[in-house]
């Protein structure tokens, strides 16, 4: 079962639109196949707070935390008070640190894309005005 929520899951994080509500839709989705009280990603770099998002600093472990390290990322999910017991829990971190690793990958890639092609636009705009 946990292998058919980890593929149907990577299905799901490929988007052209990474919002904080997408990503919301998403950490809800873990919390609730994880039967979990809360799912928390730690960000280091994150200035925002949101219901899921906390900055590190504010951010203290507990030992029953189920904690996956996103691959190629400065963030954490914390899965705190989760029901759920997993077929492997070593796999299963492993697999959603590389699926979540990759949906911010995929955010940054966006990201850069929509800002290259606006600085494009605002260039050809621009050098039509030169003329």
């Amino acid at each position: 079962m946990d292998n058919e929520f980890l593929l149907y899951l990577n299905s799901q994080i490929i988007t052209d639109d990474y919002s904080d509500e997408f990503i919301n839709t998403i950490l809800k989705f873990i919390k609730d196949y994880c039967k979990a009280d809360s799912v928390i990603l730690v960000d280091s770099e994150s200035h925002r707070k949101d219901d899921f998002k906390v900055q590190e600093k504010s951010f203290q472990i507990e030992e029953e935390d189920f904690e996956v390290c996103l691959s190629g990322s400065h963030k954490r999910l914390i899965i705190r008070g989760k029901k759920r017991e997993f077929q492997n829990d070593k796999y299963f971190k492993i697999s959603l640190a590389v699926i979540l690793g990759n949906m911010f990958k995929n955010k940054a890639i966006v990201e850069a894309l929509k800002r290259e092609k606006m600085m494009n636009y605002y260039m050809e705009i621009k050098s039509n005005f030169k003329m």
